[in-house]
């Protein structure tokens, strides 16, 4: 998905980084009650502008070949954003489900085209030829993904409201954190239960989600789900990148490793709920399901982290 230079097209990526900053300001430090509402007064600002430059970059076509599908998205994400702010009220929890869910909806607005274009990338760094070879060949692409998301997953899990008061995790922990989680390697250098709050429990568990799917096939699934076509180069990289030896099959095989390993992880959070509910488990004044859905994630990717100070020997 390729862009030109124009107003509503800038106006809407300041907007949405605005939008991320504002969200991110409210949940990740311990703020007053005037700086919460300024902080909700960004967003919503923030949304307007960027539903204002989604909507005219669309129209006025800045946007070569542009999907429908995606502009439903944002102007649904758009909607949800200002009816979370018009019903927030302040909660002195750290687990504060609308500004959770106006992170999570604001994640995806950016997330989503940026995944789309990152299929471009890949398609570019895989045609463009240095000494008869690709500049950066797949593997090579793969791992420095990996390493944007592990850098950007120790920024997270650095801010205040990541951890519990009265702890400070120093950057070498953050990052191994981060790296661990989307390494999917199962090793903590820190007490994770009780040392993350409900909100770094969060940013670790899409970390864990990332290293399982690995960022290029989530990125590719997405473009496709999005309506975005894919050439012979696009093709060729996931033969590579997934060891699938039929390019007519490799883009279905995609859409059946997202979606089943989806499911797979629902399942596996509902059969957790019902066996643990009712048993004397120290839950960490956070909810069951909440558990259920990151031993999961957890376990089917391979990744060894636990919400319980006492991992699976917690006694219950």
């Amino acid at each position: 998905m390729t862009t030109t230079r124009s107003g509503f097209t800038k106006l809407a990526a300041i907007c949405i980084a605005i939008l991320l900053g504002a969200v991110i300001w409210e949940l990740g430090w311990p703020l007053t009650h005037a700086e919460h509402e300024w902080s909700r007064l960004i967003a919503a600002v923030a949304t307007l502008g960027h539903l204002t430059g989604v909507l005219g970059s669309f129209f006025r076509k800045e946007i070569n070949h542009p999907s429908l599908r995606l502009l439903i998205f944002q102007i649904i994400c758009c909607l949800l954003i200002f009816l979370l702010i018009a019903r927030e009220q302040q909660e002195d929890s750290y687990m504060r489900f609308t500004e959770l869910s106006r992170l999570v909806i604001t994640a995806g607005l950016i997330a989503i085209p940026t995944l789309m274009s990152l299929t471009r990338i890949f398609e570019w760094l895989l045609g463009k030829q240095k000494k008869g070879r690709p500049l950066m060949a797949p593997a090579m692409q793969f791992v420095t993904s990996l390493g944007v998301v592990i850098l950007a997953g120790t920024g997270l899990l650095l801010l205040p409201n990541s951890t519990y008061p009265g702890i400070t995790l120093s950057f070498t922990d953050a990052l191994f954190t981060s790296t661990s989680a989307v390494c999917v390697t199962g090793l903590n250098a820190v007490d994770f239960a009780s040392t993350f709050t409900p909100l770094g429990e969060m940013f670790t568990l899409a970390l864990i989600q990332i290293g399982g799917f690995g960022i290029m096939t989530f990125a590719y699934f997405v473009a496709m789900v999005a309506g975005q076509g894919f050439s012979l180069r696009d093709r060729v990289l996931l033969t590579d990148l997934l060891d699938e030896g039929n390019l007519g099959s490799v883009v279905s095989f995609i859409t059946t490793i997202v979606v089943s390993t989806l499911f797979i992880e629902l399942c596996g959070a509902v059969l957790l709920y019902f066996s643990w509910e009712g048993k004397d488990i120290n839950l960490m004044g956070e909810p069951l399901w909440w558990h259920s859905l990151f031993h999961s994630v957890s376990a089917f990717c391979n990744a060894g982290f636990s919400t319980f100070p006492m991992n699976l020997m917690e006694p219950g």
